[in-house]
């Protein structure tokens, strides 16, 4: 039979009214400005040496974080224990000395226990936030930047801007001290306390205002 060709037309005229559009004049609205740029949370993807981490760096988990882990691996059947990907990393996270951030070597020994390829945990703690690739602060602020805390109350930009007032360091950096890193991090699940931010993921500070917050 007879193949119905499909009409372009409509098509064809969208083209046409977007050809005869200045885009200029966008930016001649106030109310459509460019928004400034945000570093995301996800922080850098690709593994980088450094002299504090490279396949040299050492790690060993302790007789404590050895006793975690056999405590958390009974809670899954041997051929399921990649399941325990994400408590391992946060042990090793949480280890006393570690710096509160995975090492390249602390990865790979969790690879090595789980008895998976190294990729499989790498894929995990480059998608969560919680987890620090980089040397952090003793105290990691992380402030959520998702829609409620941008709108909520006096706003995350506002709650933002009087961190590195009052710390004296910018977005994704620590300060010279060593004792505070911020971070813009993806949603913190309080919207209806918004905004928020939490320290070390563990404390958990909502419905900021400027005061409270440089307190």
């Amino acid at each position: 039979g007879h193949r119905r060709e499909p009409d372009t037309r409509p098509m064809q005229r969208a083209a046409a009214a977007i050809a005869r559009f200045n885009p200029r004049l966008l930016l001649q609205r106030p109310s459509l400005k460019a928004a400034p740029v945000r570093c995301l949370s996800a922080g850098i993807v690709q593994h980088r040496h450094t002299d504090v981490n490279n396949l040299d760096t050492k790690f060993e988990f302790n007789a404590e974080s050895k006793k975690e882990i056999d405590w958390v691996l009974k809670k899954y059947p041997p051929q399921y224990k990649a399941s325990a990907t994400i408590p391992l990393l946060y042990i090793a996270q949480e280890q006393e000395g570690a710096g509160n951030w995975l090492t390249l070597a602390s990865m790979n020994k969790i690879a090595e226990l789980l008895e998976v390829p190294p990729m499989k945990v790498y894929e995990v703690a480059t998608f969560y936030t919680m987890f620090n690739r980089e040397p952090v602060g003793k105290y990691h602020i992380q402030l959520c930047g998702t829609t409620p805390c941008m709108v909520a109350g006096c706003g995350a930009e506002k709650i933002k801007k009087v961190i590195m007032d009052e710390i004296g360091i910018g977005e994704g950096e620590t300060s010279a001290d060593g004792l505070f890193t911020l971070s813009e991090v993806e949603c913190l699940g309080a919207c209806v306390n918004a905004p928020m931010i939490q320290v070390n993921n563990k404390h958990f500070y909502v419905s900021l205002f400027k005061k409270f917050t440089a307190r």
